[in-house]
């Protein structure tokens, strides 16, 4: 509570999320109910928009590290602290002849060594007592049991297992590990958990923006892709084959080489200015790190270098990649036409991000060079659904209707 008071408290969040091993001690001293818990179930809204919502899993490890906590709790009242949601809000547990043999509710499996308890009220034998009854009454120090910590481990490391699987950001085949550096890498991989994760990202299907005065709606999954010239030519094709057909006032275009060409250079390019962030680890690049660096906006940040190995259109290219240290998404770029070139042909800010679909995506290029030349990036829009006729229709259409259909 001091922490978001004092306006900390995300600082504090980004700075446990770096961490490896987090040991907490003294943890469950309060009960973490439905109405007051800090450590929500709930996925967390962050309190700016330049921020993603972070993700959390249980209770432990929703910072994304490997957390062990070390109560001074008996296991016994671990129920009424977690309250796990397989649990009924009263279950009942055998007791009988005075052994107390206690169970995790939804958990039968764990069990700890049966102990005399004269101290405990015994439920009459094969009857029941219920959980909550049974918490009240019992009022043992946790040194007179040996509990089992294989519940525990697999309590904390198997949500934690699948969190880092769910976050993993392996490379791209053709990725240059072995040229990369390791910190630039660890980046590259926070990067992509600030702009939604790499689960939601492979899951993002069909997105649609316009740059440049071109149109484009991509299915990342299959390839198909519509492009729009401001001609009122329409691309329909397949990025992956590069099969496609062209379109003019509604009349297709023979030969159409040439404009489907001309449509997939653009997709690659304007994708890039949208993009760029998801592909930090893509085929073809090497990434290194040129060290921390104020930008125009006084912000400090880590800058990341892209080089390309026989990839794309104009491999000789080269990026420097500024990555905010407090936000951990792409804050500015600058572009090299020769990556071995001292002095960058221009450097733009990244800004305007906003959640399209559970990824984030920034809208505005300035230049920072000269404030006036701002690219705005319009249409932009993540849909889960499509009808076909967008990869099908070659009537020049607008995109704003894929809103306003409410299709995605």
């Amino acid at each position: 509570m001091v922490a978001r008071g004092a306006g900390r408290y995300l600082k504090i969040l980004r700075a446990l999320q770096k961490l490896d091993v987090l040991v907490l001690d003294d943890f469950g001293l309060t009960t973490l109910d439905q109405t007051r818990q800090e450590i929500s179930y709930r996925s967390w809204m962050t309190e700016s928009r330049n921020v993603r919502p972070l993700q959390p899993v249980n209770c432990l490890l929703n910072l994304g590290i490997s957390a062990w906590s070390i109560p001074r709790l008996p296991v016994p009242f671990w129920t009424d602290l977690f309250r796990p949601p397989v649990a009924p809000n009263s279950t009942e547990i055998p007791c009988e002849n005075r052994s107390w043999n206690p169970m995790i509710p939804g958990h039968e499996t764990f069990t700890k060594r049966t102990h005399s308890r004269p101290d405990v009220k015994i439920a009459p034998k094969n009857e029941t007592c219920q959980m909550g009854r049974f918490n009240r009454i019992a009022q043992a120090d946790s040194s007179e049991y040996t509990y089992s910590m294989k519940y525990l481990i697999l309590l904390l490391l198997v949500p934690g297992l699948v969190f880092a699987q769910e976050n993993a950001n392996p490379p791209m085949e053709g990725f240059d590990m072995d040229a990369s550096d390791p910190k630039a890498i660890e980046i590259a991989d926070q990067v992509m958990m600030s702009m939604g994760g790499r689960a939601v990202w492979d899951q993002t299907r069909y997105l649609s923006w316009t740059l440049f005065g071109k149109d484009h709606v991509w299915d990342k999954w299959t390839g198909w892709f519509r492009w729009q010239g401001g001609d009122s030519t329409v691309v329909l094709m397949n990025i992956q084959t590069m099969e496609g057909q062209a379109f003019r006032d509604g009349h297709a275009v023979i030969p159409a080489d040439e404009l489907l060409t001309g449509a997939y250079r653009d997709w690659v390019n304007a994708g890039y200015w949208l993009l760029m962030p998801f592909k930090l680890k893509d085929s073809g690049v090497t990434l290194g790190y040129k060290g921390e660096e104020r930008m125009g906006s006084g912000r400090l940040a880590h800058v990341l270098t892209l080089r390309f190995d026989g990839v794309g259109f104009t491999p000789d290219n080269g990026y420097d990649v500024f990555v905010d240290q407090e936000q951990n998404l792409v804050a500015q770029w600058s572009y090299y036409a020769d990556a071995d070139s001292d002095t960058p042909n221009f450097t733009g800010t990244w800004e305007g991000y906003n959640n399209y679909g559970g990824i984030m995506l920034a809208d505005t290029r300035i230049s920072v060079e000269d404030a006036s030349n701002i690219r705005t990036i319009t249409n932009l829009g993540v849909y889960d659904q499509l009808p076909e006729s967008v990869f099908e229709d070659p009537s020049w259409m607008s995109l704003a209707l894929l809103k306003e259909a409410d299709i995605h």
